[in-house]
């Protein structure tokens, strides 16, 4: 009970500083982004997320995942979310990143990180998806469409290794 005291607050706080994905009066066109995840173990997934729209820091399927799966331990359920975004030209900040389920697990293992900007207009009422490929040579996240999986704006990559050092993670 006393951890549900002090994790509760922080993350209301952290949910606080995230921003709806839609800006307050915003009346037009919507179209629709979906994060995506890649499981690969009870306790680890690569997330590919929207985590800001033109700089404005919005809800993402890593942060969720947190939330949704405290006090599991060593285990995890990941959570992809999705969110209405404006029909209209704007930067996305796109991230690409394994998680594991406790921060022990983190620091034992490898995580892969690249992330970047993509710039695009979406098209009214059509879906979209964050996706990509961590791996040791190439890393790489970008938004495609859903139907088609042609991408939109610019691919983040990084060609070679997107290890993330110690202190990194």
């Amino acid at each position: 009970m006393n951890r549900a005291v002090f994790i509760l607050p922080f993350i209301w706080v952290v949910a606080g500083c995230a921003s709806n994905s839609i800006p307050d009066g915003y009346t037009g066109p919507k179209a629709h982004v979906t994060d995506t995840e890649n499981t690969k173990s009870s306790s680890c997934a690569d997330f590919f997320v929207v985590t800001a729209i033109d700089g404005r820091k919005i809800k993402d399927s890593i942060s969720e995942t947190k939330s949704n799966n405290i006090d599991r331990g060593l285990a995890m359920t990941p959570v992809a979310i999705g969110r209405d975004v404006p029909a209209r030209q704007q930067t996305f900040t796109i991230v690409g990143r394994t998680h594991y389920a406790a921060p022990i697990l983190e620091m034992m293992n490898t995580v892969y990180q690249v992330s970047g900007r993509s710039t695009f207009a979406p098209d009214p009422g059509k879906e979209y998806i964050v996706t990509g490929t961590l791996t040791d040579n190439y890393s790489a996240v970008w938004i495609a469409e859903k139907a088609t999986g042609i991408v939109v704006g610019q691919k983040v990559e990084v060609k070679g290794s997107a290890k993330l050092g110690l202190l990194e993670k």
